[in-house]
């Protein structure tokens, strides 16, 4: 979400058009269809370069052109390529469908082989006079149910082999089309907990510093039993604004859980200078004015948050963020602060 707090900061004499170019071309980068993680990665910086010339370039026309040419070429590179790359997963949705088409005959064509041989021996049991004509029957009956045994055998290994590979590949289609379509909380309409522990393994182990800040609602629980879940969804929504409004333009802000969001920052500050920066966000009055059965009614709000430095097993900071949510955040964790 774009930070309207950075739009007031700029220049007054450039903060009409080209600004409003420059963060336009920012919210294109962020908000591309990833198709390829590593090649999302280089379009959004792309983007994000030309957003940042754009709005240092002044009022020359001719600079303008020039990189809106360059952007609009960006984006249509990446159109194609994500293209292709949805092209590929349908072909492996199809290989999908193929193979087990393909087992199923093979099933059907062993079977049909099988039963074949047997009708033949049948018939020829009718027309047996010798008892070496039996012992031949028998041993020719004999040799045919041992090749039906090995073939069972066999089919059934392939078969488990060929049902674990369309597992895997079903797994991956599966995965690959959440992450194209994730649905966002239906309250707050912003990503959910698994986009947002995606985006911290994304950037775990990366050479610029990012953070994550957990914020936790006070007392809505309460406001929820009280005046009922509208009153609570109301709450939500304001208080994601407010966060949104003061988070940065690269900061990503989650719903986590319940009266829990979660936002994941960039800075090239120490943790405790984030958790100055945190304190101070926290410190401006919030009040918000819902209606309820008994008429308007305007609530203070209050929030409590931890700065998380993201950074060696993200298991081991999911832990850390369930304890300070677990305890309604109220505690002081070793390492990270809370504001």
């Amino acid at each position: 979400m774009i930070s309207i707090k950075k739009y007031l900061q700029i220049d007054a004499e450039i903060a009409g058009p080209l600004h409003a170019i420059a963060l336009l071309l920012e919210a294109v980068g962020r908000d591309a269809v990833r198709a390829d993680e590593a090649a999302y990665k280089d379009f959004r910086r792309e983007m994000e370069g030309i957003a940042a010339r754009i709005a240092t370039s002044g009022q020359a026309d001719s600079e303008l052109m020039v990189q809106c040419g360059a952007a609009t070429q960006a984006l249509r590179a990446y159109n194609c390529r994500a293209t292709a790359q949805f092209a590929t997963r349908g072909v492996e949705l199809k290989g999908i469908v193929e193979m087990l088409t393909a087992s199923v005959a093979t099933l059907s064509k062993t079977a049909a082989t099988s039963v074949s041989q047997l009708n033949s021996i049948r018939g020829e049991l009718v027309k047996v006079t010798e008892i070496d004509d039996i012992r031949l029957l028998r041993s020719r009956l004999g040799d045919c149910l041992k090749e039906i045994e090995h073939e069972v055998e066999r089919q059934q290994e392939s078969a488990r082999t060929e049902v674990d590979l369309m597992a895997k590949r079903v797994a991956k289609a599966q995965a690959v089309l959440g992450a194209i379509h994730p649905k966002p909380d239906p309250v707050t309409g912003l990503p959910g907990r698994p986009e947002a522990e995606a985006a911290i393994a994304e950037v775990t182990g990366a050479d610029d510093p990012h953070f994550v800040v957990v914020f936790v609602i006070e007392r809505l629980d309460l406001l929820n039993c009280r005046y009922g879940y509208a009153v609570g969804d109301v709450v939500l929504r304001r208080v994601a604004a407010f966060l949104s409004g003061h988070l940065q333009a690269t900061d990503r802000l989650f719903r986590w859980s319940g009266a829990v969001l979660l936002a994941k920052v960039s800075r090239p500050d120490r943790l405790s200078d984030v958790q100055r920066e945190v304190s101070r966000m926290l410190l401006q009055k919030l009040e918000i004015d819902v209606q309820t059965e008994h008429g308007s009614l305007l609530l203070p709000v209050v929030c409590r948050a931890s700065v998380f430095p993201i950074f060696g097993s993200p298991s081991v900071l999911l832990d850390k963020v369930e304890t300070f949510v677990s305890l309604g955040g109220r505690t002081k964790l070793p390492a990270e602060g809370t504001a």
